[in-house]
């Protein structure tokens, strides 16, 4: 990892070492597998919000069709009135 000119200028690799070493030791790295459980929630999230929009469309596709299907069946009794 290449550190700041400024440090390298003013701080030996020593010193350079042990203060990034610090701010490592503070500041906890996430692990791979933290990581690919993280994504794993995200991808659990995302499929559910995919799975409700998969339904509601669904709902309003069958809706759709039912009104369809009364308008047919409606114009079908309008033409029998009219002859």
């Amino acid at each position: 990892m290449r550190s700041s000119p400024v440090i390298e200028n003013r701080r030996s690799a020593a010193v350079q070492a042990a203060i990034i070493a610090s701010v490592q030791a503070r500041i906890p790295m996430v692990t791979a597998e933290e990581r690919c459980a993280h994504e794993v929630v995200l991808a659990e999230r995302e499929r559910a919000v995919w799975d409700g929009m998969r339904d509601l469309l669904e709902e309003r596709a069958a809706g759709q069709a039912e009104l369809a299907s009364e308008a047919a069946r409606g114009l079908q009794r309008m033409r029998l009135r009219a002859d």
